[in-house]
């Protein structure tokens, strides 16, 4: 039985890759299915009853906007109560060509899950990154939670995946799930 729900929006197909090498890790870790994966188009409201724990995954737009599909969804989020919920959040963007706004969409979600009451896990490390100014910043050191950059960096993408979800898997103490 699934007990994450992964909600992505997506214009290239990379957030919905991204998405999908998630919930393959968290899968295989533990041999059975741990995630359900949805596009933010195909859900509702009710769908965050459904689970307990969220990974919510956006890329950045233009000057710092969150991909469309999400961007319309925000004022629904508004009618969901993410008390006793874990969330953790990802984000793309392009570092260089989109140095003062980095990964803003993730940032986004991340503001949106705090004021639903939810708790935000997964935070990641900053360095290894070049970028003047983000709103996906807890402060100078970490994100949010995972940073993608497949424009600059996507050579990194899967080492780094690979360790979100591990962290993710103790953080969310999903071992304790399902033992």
């Amino acid at each position: 039985m699934a007990v994450i729900a992964i909600i992505y929006g997506s214009e290239t197909g990379n957030t919905e890759k991204v998405s999908q090498s998630i919930k393959s890790k968290l899968d295989s870790k533990f041999g059975e299915t741990v995630a359900d994966v949805f596009n933010v188009t195909d859900i509702t409201p009710e769908t965050f009853a459904e689970y307990s724990m969220f990974i919510l995954g956006a890329s950045t737009w233009n000057i710092g906007d969150i991909q469309a599909n999400w961007e319309n969804f925000l004022p629904e989020m508004d009618k969901i109560d993410l008390n006793n919920k874990i969330a953790a959040v990802f984000g793309l963007g392009d570092q260089e060509g989109y140095i003062d706004n980095f990964v803003d969409g993730m940032g986004t979600l991340a503001k949106k899950v705090g004021e639903r009451n939810g708790t935000i896990v997964g935070n990641w490390p900053t360095s290894g990154y070049e970028f003047n100014k983000s709103t996906a910043t807890i402060d100078d050191k970490n994100f949010y939670g995972l940073a993608v950059d497949e424009d600059q960096q996507a050579d990194q993408t899967e080492e780094r995946v690979s360790q979100w979800t591990e962290k993710l898997i103790k953080e969310m103490c999903l071992e304790e799930v399902f033992s």
